[in-house]
């Protein structure tokens, strides 16, 4: 399942900047464009949210626990690439080697890797053509991330918060690059975000304290767990432990065997993560981790597939398992009862030389009647060597993951045939025909929410507009800011993406009421205090900005983003020394910042971070 981007808050920043600006240039004209629905008029009934829906079932044990009674089923998923998506790098298995130094990786930055018993160094490093280090940035992994099947991208960790390294290791070739989604020419470095919507299918369960922000071991359960697919154990474990007495009252077993589920549910535990739609958007009120064994997937996402099958390289993408199978002609002709676990056993990983007979042996439930058309000799010539899957569900070769692959589910009768698949009739249906069944506004307003993540990537002030259609409740004109906040209720999602619309459209001091209005709701809201703070400098309101600045160094005092614009403000109030301080604290946090460190060497020498 893809994660929920919302938007970059470096990206937003410099989004925000550019827009607040020329509002504040006088223009606040709304762009004409075609867009969702109809205009809202003020007689129209007003729509409000419902009340918030209640929390989901919590209860869970690790599966240390579970392995108690069942021990082998346990041992044998603990060796499931499942079983290891996620670990402390001093718990992890060592697969990596010894790295070479430096790293044999394009673009103008160094790399290196340290290995310390238990602890991983990473490096990028800058060198000037006199062979002088202008920067030596070093990070110590905590968590490595992927079993290492395909690889392993790394983790850091910064005050409750994660990015993700510059550096990721490749099991095709076993070596050392940039991870995926990293250009050489210039990237994150150690500053991408990493949070839920990314660990929500890496990683078994989170201490939590607020999205994408984290506690304590940061993993409850580092790897995906055996509570993924049945549910939280702790009533099935007290039950079964005290059956007789039963102390806690416990009326019902609650664990989910997903074999005794529906079809769409039993597929909805695969597709929880197994599934790549063009967006995954939680329902309102809900998150990523909300989702339980036995609800279906639109309980708690609204899928969005998108049109493209393929990248902008005609390579096919990297999960889209799920919809390649659901166009097989053997997905067809099973009436919609093939799913994932009709061919995979979700505990074990099969040996190499148990491939063969066990995916012939799923096929032939179906096809011993009639069976492969070749003689049986030339069935068994190499590299087939008997196999059904080596001929009609081939490797596909590279994907949009750098020096990986998948295998084709399409079950295509002849490995030939190009890879597609069927157009759907409009932009973003929901994934399985659930528009059917979801509330109208819940779809609207998952496009609203899409359509502003593509607003942000290419500033699109169209795009945003048109997201707003979508976004705003029925019975509500856009510049009706009280009725909006009142139709809304706590739906903080769609009151922040309609902040970041109005701010897009060139309409700052509106987007600034509805990121407020965020705050009231959530204090501790990154994205609203980030927008505040650049629209209070671009007002000229230093007393706001210092205000909601102080607030995001509280709960991120390691993103540099923040002690940028702290920087931009001590020196506007006309405090040098403060001003360089920060600037001094951005290059400390990230040293790839060449326009810091240009300004930094262009004070006199006078300006000192202690004068």
């Amino acid at each position: 399942m893809s994660t929920f981007f919302r938007y970059d808050l470096a990206f937003l920043i410099l989004a925000i900047a550019g827009a607040a600006g020329a509002g504040c240039g006088g223009s606040t004209s709304k762009p004409a464009v075609p867009g969702p629905g109809t205009n809202r008029t003020q007689t129209s009934q007003l729509s409000r949210r419902p009340p918030l829906p209640e929390a989901r079932p919590d209860g869970y044990v690790g599966s240390k626990v579970c392995a108690d009674c069942h021990e082998e089923i346990a041992s044998q998923f603990a060796a499931h690439p499942m079983g290891q998506s996620l670990n402390t790098v001093a718990d992890a298995k060592p697969i990596e080697g010894d790295p070479p130094d430096p790293l044999d990786i394009a673009g103008p930055l160094q790399y290196r890797v340290q290995l310390q018993d238990d602890r991983m160094i990473h490096h990028q490093m800058l060198v000037d053509d006199r062979g002088d280090v202008v920067f030596d940035q070093s990070e110590e992994v905590k968590f490595a991330l992927g079993s290492g099947q395909r690889g392993r991208t790394y983790l850091v960790e910064k005050d409750g918060s994660l990015y993700q390294s510059p550096l990721g290791w490749y099991a095709n070739g076993a070596h050392w690059d940039l991870s995926p989604g990293y250009d050489p020419k210039g990237h994150a470095g150690f500053q991408r975000r990493i949070g839920d919507g990314c660990l929500y299918c890496h990683a078994g369960q989170m201490e939590s304290i607020g999205p994408d922000r984290y506690q304590g071991r940061i993993f409850a359960e580092a790897s995906v767990g055996c509570e993924r697919c049945h549910g939280p154990g702790r009533q099935h474990v007290a039950l079964h432990r005290e059956p007789k007495s039963n102390p806690h009252g416990i009326a019902e077993d609650t664990i989910v065997n997903p074999a005794d589920l529906s079809t769409a549910a039993r597929e909805s535990v695969c597709n929880q993560c197994h599934l790549q739609g063009e967006h995954v958007i939680p329902r309102y009120g809900r998150e990523f981790f909300d989702f339980r064994p036995g609800d279906l997937l639109e309980d708690v996402f609204v899928v969005l597939m998108g049109s493209r099958r393929v990248d902008r390289k005609g390579r096919p993408q990297v999960v889209s398992q799920v919809e390649q199978m659901r166009a097989s002609r053997c997905y067809e002709g099973s009436g919609g009862e093939l799913g994932c676990v009709s061919c995979h056993d979700p505990h074990r990983r099969l040996a190499p030389q148990q491939r063969v007979a066990h995916y012939q042996d799923r096929c032939l439930n179906c096809h011993r009647e009639a069976g492969c058309s070749l003689p049986h000799e030339q069935q068994q010539l190499p590299p087939a060597n008997g196999s059904c899957i080596h001929c009609h569900m081939p490797p596909m070769g590279a994907t949009d993951v750098p020096h990986t692959s998948q295998t084709d589910h399409r079950i295509a009768k002849r490995p030939q045939e190009p890879w597609s698949l069927p157009e759907p009739p409009q932009k973003w249906p929901v994934f399985d025909g659930a528009e059917q069944r979801l509330p109208d506004w819940e779809v609207s307003r998952a496009r609203g929410i899409a359509a502003m993540i593509e607003a942000w990537k290419g500033r699109d002030a169209n795009q945003a507009a048109m997201a707003r259609r979508w976004l705003l409740p029925p019975g509500v004109s856009e510049d009706e800011v009280d009725r909006i906040f009142d139709a809304l209720g706590k739906d903080q999602t769609a009151l922040s993406e309609l902040a970041a619309s109005y701010l897009l459209t060139g309409q700052p001091t509106v987007a600034r009421r509805f990121w407020e209005r965020v705050l009231e709701i959530q204090p501790e809201d990154e994205t609203a205090l980030g927008g505040l703070v650049v629209l209070s400098l671009q007002l000229q309101d230093q007393t706001a900005a210092q205000r909601y600045l102080d607030r995001l160094l509280e709960i991120a005092p390691s993103d540099p983003q923040w002690h940028v614009y702290q920087a931009q403000l001590y020196w506007e109030m006309g405090e040098r020394g403060k001003a360089r301080a920060a600037a001094d604290r951005v290059l400390e946090l990230d040293p790839t910042r060449s326009d810091i460190r240009d300004w930094v060497n262009s004070l006199p020498p006078s300006t000192t971070s202690i004068d």
